[in-house]
Order: structure tokens, then C-alpha cells, then sequence
């Protein structure tokens, strides 16, 4: 055994030996009358204890407003990581300085694999195409236009797949933000490099479109030419 399971062990029989002293501790429930009489009696030496001090209680909102300040300098000196969340129907998004983690709730709810597929049906005449995953839980292609400078990334993936999912958005042009795809809520952003990126839920898995060269109306109409396959 080692020193470390020793130490579990030890640990676990404390708090085991804790909870069984604390259950046979007899329960007492303080009645209204008393815990009413011990508030108006607390008030009361606030109150005495402001009139001799001069300290006046500040409201809440702007003690919050100063905590949230509070936190936001010690976070800057310290080096302390902070980040906003937002939420759009089943996806958050945590921004943090360079980069965003993208999740997405209830996946275990869905296909572990692509029973059914959807199909990019964009005119791509003069791209190269070049699969870059299909192995049964997403599948992802690219197709590049070298002499236009143009490129278009498709993926079709499980739930799953996006339960943590980093976005690029250092110096981004775009941040994450809510777009609408016939009637259903969508993640639309911008990379500092142009690449424009949208991920939207067509039901039971998750589609990604990327591209460059592109504009974010000619990203969006792109949407439109993803189908079933029948």
C-alpha cells in the first residue's frame, strides 16, 4: 500500500466517522418567534452602530457593481483567466482572450453515429476535393480553389463530437455570434485570417461550414445547399 492509499483511507474513515456523529445530533428546529425577535435585534445594532460611525449601507447593486470590480482587478494583477458565457438554444459559448470553447447540450440524447447523412450540394466545379474525416462519427471535406484563393470546409458530425469544441478568435474579426438558418439557431464568427465559420443543429447532428474568400451572406446562402441524402 501506498503512502497515498494510506492516506485515502484515513481520510475516508475521518469523514465516514464525522457523518455518523453528526446524525446522532439531536435536531432542534429555532422557532419563528425567536429567529424574528434575533432579526429585529440585529437590525436594531446595525443601525445604532451606523448613527455612531457614520457609516451608511451601501445598496446592493452598487456593492455588486463593486465586487464585480474588485474581481475583474485581481484577475488583471494576479493573471487570473476570465471569460464570458452566452447561450443560443442549446449552444454556449465561453469567450476567453484568444480563444472560445463551444458546447452543446444533451448530446447524449442522439446518434453516437452517423446513421444518416447530409450531402454539401454547392456547385464546387474547378475545387479540389479532399475528405479529411470520415469515420463513422463525423465526416468533413474540403474543397480549394488555389487560383481564386478560395477554399470551403463541410463536416457533418454526431452531438457528441461537440461537447468541447475550441473556436479560434484571436484578433477575430467576427466574435461568436446568434444567426438564424431557416428558422434555427446558428454560431456564426470570423478568424483574424478571414475565415468565416457557421455550426448550426439540423436535428439529430451538428453541420459546419468554413470558408474564405467568401463574404458572411455568401456563407450563409451556402447553408441552403445542404441535403439529405435520400
Amino acid at each position: 500500500m501506498t503512502n497515498d492509499d494510506a492516506i485515502k483511507i484515513a481520510l475516508k474513515n475521518e469523514l465516514i466517522s464525522d457523518i455518523e456523529a453528526y446524525q446522532t445530533l439531536p435536531k432542534y428546529k429555532i422557532s419563528l418567534k425567536f429567529d424574528k425577535k434575533m432579526k429585529h435585534l440585529l437590525k436594531n445594532y446595525e443601525n445604532r452602530e451606523s448613527a455612531k460611525t457614520g457609516y451608511k449601507r451601501i445598496p446592493l447593486k452598487n456593492r455588486l457593481l463593486i465586487a464585480a470590480v474588485i474581481i475583474l482587478s485581481v484577475a488583471i494583477i494576479t493573471g487570473g483567466t476570465l471569460y464570458i458565457t452566452m447561450r443560443w438554444a442549446d449552444f454556449t459559448v465561453k469567450e476567453y482572450d484568444i480563444f472560445a470553447m463551444l458546447s452543446i447540450s444533451n448530446a447524449e440524447s442522439y446518434p453516437l453515429s452517423l446513421e444518416e447523412r447530409y450531402e454539401f450540394t454547392y456547385n464546387v466545379t474547378g475545387y479540389e476535393k479532399e475528405v479529411i474525416d470520415d469515420d463513422g462519427i463525423r465526416f468533413s471535406v474540403k474543397y480549394s480553389d488555389a487560383k481564386n484563393k478560395k477554399c470551403i470546409s463541410y463536416s457533418q458530425s454526431i452531438k457528441d463530437f461537440y461537447t468541447t469544441v475550441r473556436l479560434n478568435i484571436e484578433n477575430a474579426i467576427t466574435l461568436p455570434k446568434e444567426v438564424m438558418i431557416n428558422g434555427t439557431t446558428a454560431i456564426y464568427y470570423e478568424t483574424c485570417y478571414g475565415e468565416k465559420g457557421v455550426i448550426w443543429d439540423i436535428g439529430d447532428y451538428i453541420i459546419e461550414l468554413a470558408a474564405t474568400g467568401f463574404s458572411e451572406d455568401e456563407l450563409i446562402s451556402m447553408t441552403e445547399f445542404v441535403e439529405k441524402v435520400e
